[in-house]
């Protein structure tokens, strides 16, 4: 016993040692501390965070390992190779057709009144010039935007003076700002000459206007207004309008938001509502969208999660957030660090709630680093809060991997949305433990009064956590909920896998099918219906398919008259890594005209575009060698193009009648689909659309094969005079009735009549491809009506394979029934030669090319030559009458013949021509 209380009281007196030596060091390191140049440590910390992430987002990115070169377009994924500033351009367009005095809604505006008015003074000027001035006017708004961040940091937090370097106007203006300006988003938006850096600038506006100048009511109404009119997001700013104001804000608010939305009348407003519902039900999914619905898509992608319910917690979290953080301010009395504090709040929801927020959207969020910057810095260099440290370079992390291009990042960091979020959540901490000064006056801070520390933690975490386990919990129970039960029955499938062929069949369906067989082991996958797939409801799912650079594809397709946006045929794109996988889709709103292409791994190849017929089976064949494609229609071959690159497999599985999100339904039936691992023959596509005519009835009044396509027949041509590689092809009737006049058939390239006149997009008619020489003549006879959509088309077989090659007749822009006739030379656009046509009257235009002249006589007259200054160079394309390609510029009005010939006529020929034309 006495050895054992020698023991115990011998640990004691270590242990009490031990303790003091512990508290000793504590003391000491807090004394250290103490020593500690706060502001040294701040320039350090804030000027590694700039170099380091400089270095990692805007010199390491552009580095591509596995290629072993440099590429700046690793860091800006540009919208389209043809178009500099695509969103500008749009917006550009639109305020041309303001200027006059037309509804940009007509051709699928998506912004508001206001917008299209506030920026067409941009349209007074040439595109390339309006462009520059653009993205001018984003440098100086952005600078704008940091300096009235650093004016009210300065104003709202104490610590910004002459003693505290760091805490300088200029330092943190130069730091913020050199931030921003060499960040991907914001080169993302002068690429896109995007203008969501206005809408902030005028946000930022209000909340500098609501603390410096608390009475100027009228301006603060004006300028909150103008952001929530040129972007909608920054409405939910007027709470904390009538925060301040309560309702002495009722009447001016009203007063300039009604007179705002009806600046170009109901009408254009009622339009602008339609379009812009569309607009919001197609997100765009993609790995650059960092909005809740975007990442719900990703996120269900990679984990087969349930896409709506991940899309439902995605979206409520950012919501609970912001709303919770609104709810403790609106408890505190209105001041300026409230204001601030709800303002940084709501600037991450306005990024996350949108189902459309592309990446260039991340200027938003320099706006809010620039602040709680200045008010962290202060936290740590005035006020010795060590968290505040913490809490910066945590706010550092956030801000610099936003600045962060998603292509050059690993996966499962390419999208934003878990950043902004996390931005988000730093300031909800914030504002529910605010310190230093963040710190509220306790006498009116009725919501710290009353609510203690514990329970604030518990608001903080368990909270959440437990709304975060329930919604994991309801997502997992929808997931096993959701079956295919009601999808149609498949008579027949084989998919080649890397074992062998797998078949599942019905014992009647084996020889059912109504493409030619094949060898079994040239198939990849081949599917047939006993219920032909219709509707959203029968979208049917395959596993992943594994494409070989050779390969070829049919479909047997009757499609309804009034198909959904982007309705989907077939597809696995985009892939997990984006720009992968293939797709049959709609071009958009245009109905039945279907587009084919796949993704490179950088980029989206050349589409190829083919019209479908309503209410009949069409039988569409593609085959794919590397970059080369080639489409057939109905056992016809329409096109053949060089992609621009070679299809990136896909890591997702293959949608047939829908998208992979059901938000595309294709409306119509999809009776076969059939993938093959070669190149299908002529012989065999005529075969299955033989077989196709025999056993559907509603066919039979397609001519064969060898005659004129189904386009050509569908567009009522009357006559139709082809010359071919073989002679001059003629097909149809009443060719003595053109009223165009007779020429040496060994002249003759195209010679095209109408039963009824030609007009509009669905009756387009299709040609195939023209070989012309130096020295050739068009003409068209037509009466164009008093209205044209943009860059109406009357007959163009451009822009070619590889870009400025054919010609084209179109609408000059939006200059109504002013038309322009050019031509590409492989590297450029000739000059246009303009002229005018009547509306309601018939129009008879010869245009004559002889090396690189160009002549036009209107109405048997002479109009107007021009030198082009290049020479003509032939087009692949097929010829396209009454529309371009595309099918979205048609002519509004009627073509009755068209005509192109070798040589130029002479001015006997076109006098006698139009004389024929009169006396019809």
């Amino acid at each position: 016993m006495w050895c054992l209380g020698i023991g115990i009281k011998r640990e004691t007196h270590l242990n009490l040692k031990l303790k003091k030596t512990i508290k000793d060091r504590v003391h000491s390191f807090k004394k250290l501390v103490k020593t500690f140049d706060r502001e040294k440590i701040a320039i350090f910390t804030v000027l590694l965070f700039l170099f380091s992430f400089y270095l990692l987002n805007n010199i390491v990115s552009l580095v591509d390992f596995k290629e072993n070169q440099w590429t700046v377009t690793r860091l800006v994924p540009a919208a389209a190779p043809h178009r500099l500033g695509i969103d500008f351009y749009e917006n550009y367009q639109y305020g041309k057709l303001v200027l006059d005095g037309k509804s940009p809604y007509s051709i699928g505006c998506i912004y508001p009144p206001f917008e299209t008015v506030f920026f067409s003074p941009l349209a007074l000027f040439p595109y390339e010039t309006a462009y520059v001035l653009q993205v001018i006017l984003l440098f100086i708004i952005s600078l704008l935007c940091i300096y009235c961040s650093v004016e009210i940091g300065s104003h709202v937090f104490p610590g910004l003076n002459k003693n505290n370097a760091s805490l300088q106007k200029p330092f943190v203006f130069l730091f913020s700002a050199f931030a921003l300006i060499s960040s991907y988003g914001f080169m993302f938006n002068l690429e896109r000459g995007n203008y969501d850096l206005f809408a902030l600038f005028f946000s930022v506006l209000f909340l500098l206007l609501i603390i410096k100048y608390p009475q100027s009511l009228w301006l603060q109404v004006i300028a909150l207004s103008i952001a929530a009119h040129l972007k909608i997001y920054p409405a939910v700013l007027f709470v904390l309008l009538f925060w301040k104001h309560k309702q002495k804000a009722l009447i001016p608010a009203a007063f300039v938001n009604v007179a705002f939305l009806f600046v170009l009348g109901p009408v254009c407003l009622a339009e602008f509502a339609k379009n812009m519902t569309k607009f919001a039900g197609n997100p765009y999914f993609w790995l650059g969208n960092h909005s809740a619905a975007s990442f719900s898509r990703l996120l269900t992608d990679d984990l087969f999660f349930d896409f709506k319910s991940t899309k439902m917690l995605l979206t409520l979290t950012p919501l609970i957030v912001w709303m919770s953080g609104c709810v403790i301010l609106l408890l505190r009395k209105f001041n300026p660090v409230n204001a601030v504090l709800f303002f940084c709040l709501s600037l991450p929801l306005m990024n996350l709630l949108p189902p459309v927020s592309h990446d260039y959207k991340l200027v938003l969020v320099g706006v809010p680093f620039t602040i709680l910057f200045i008010g962290l810095l202060a936290n740590f260099v005035v006020k010795a809060k060590n968290a505040a440290l913490f809490e910066l370079v945590l706010l550092l992390l956030i801000f610099g991997f936003t600045l962060r291009s998603w292509a050059a990042t690993p996966l499962w960091f390419q999208n934003k949305y878990p950043l902004i979020l996390a931005l988000q959540i730093l300031m909800y901490a914030i504002v529910l433990f605010p310190q230093g000064v963040f710190q509220l006056n306790k006498n009116v801070n009725f919501f710290d009064e009353h609510v203690k520390t514990s329970q604030k933690v518990i608001l903080f975490f368990i909270l959440p956590v437990l709304f975060f386990f329930a919604t994991l919990v309801f997502i997992k129970l929808s997931t096993v909920i959701v079956t295919r039960d009601d999808r149609p029955q498949i008579e027949y499938v084989a998919k080649r896998t890397q074992i062998g062929l797998i078949k599942k069949q019905s014992r009647w369906m084996t020889n059912g099918c109504l493409l030619a067989e094949v060898n079994d082991r040239d198939l990849l996958v081949d599917i047939r219906f006993r219920n032909d797939s219709s509707e959203e409801k029968d979208a049917v799912t395959l596993a992943p398919v594994i494409f070989p650079d050779v390969f070829s594809m049919e479909l047997l397709v009757k499609p309804a008259g009034q198909q959904s946006t982007f309705a989907d045929i077939i597809s696995n794109h985009p892939g997990f890594h984006w720009f992968e996988g293939l797709v049959i889709q709609q071009d958009g709103d245009n109905t039945n005209n279907f587009s084919f292409c796949f993704g490179t791994g950088t980029a989206w190849s050349r589409g190829v575009n083919f019209a479908l017929e309503a209410d009949k089976w069409n039988y569409v064949a593609l085959n794919v060698e590397k970059n080369t494609v080639a489409l057939y229609l109905n056992g016809q071959l329409m096109e053949t193009l060089d992609a621009g690159g070679v299809l990136k497999n896909s890591g997702y599985p293959l949608d047939i009648g829908n998208w992979k999100d059901l938000t595309r339904p294709f409306s119509g039936l999809i009776r076969e689909v059939r993938i093959l691992n070669r190149l299908l023959t002529e012989a065999e596509m005529h075969g299955a659309w033989a077989r196709v005519r025999k056993n559907f009835t509603d066919t039979a009044d397609i001519v064969k094969p060898g005659q004129i396509t189904a386009a050509e027949k569908m567009s009522g041509m009357v006559f139709l005079d082809v010359r071919t590689s073989l002679g001059l092809l003629r097909k149809g009737e009443n060719v003595r009735a053109a009223l165009l006049a007779d020429i040496n058939p060994e002249d003759l390239l195209m010679h095209a009549g109408f039963v009824e006149p030609l007009s509009g997009a669905k009756n387009t008619a299709t040609v195939k491809s023209l070989v012309l020489s130096e020295s050739f003549t068009v003409e068209v006879i037509v009466s164009p009506d008093l209205k044209q959509q943009s860059l109406a088309n009357i007959i163009s077989n451009h822009p070619g394979v590889n870009w400025y090659q054919g010609f084209t007749v179109q609408e000059d822009g939006t200059n109504t029934n002013t038309y322009a006739f050019f031509f590409g030379d492989g590297k450029d656009w000739s000059l246009p030669l303009k002229f005018t046509l009547e509306p309601g009257k018939w129009n008879y235009a010869a245009i004559e090319v002889q090396n690189d002249k160009m002549r036009l006589c209107l109405n048997g007259k002479f109009y107007d030559w021009l030198e082009a200054g290049r020479k003509y160079q032939n087009s692949d394309f097929p010829l396209d009458i009454g529309n371009w390609r595309s099918a979205d510029r048609p002519f509004s009005g009627r073509i009755k013949e068209a005509r192109i010939s070798q040589g130029v006529l002479g001015d006997d020929v076109i006098v006698k021509t139009w004389e024929k034309i009169k006396s019809k």
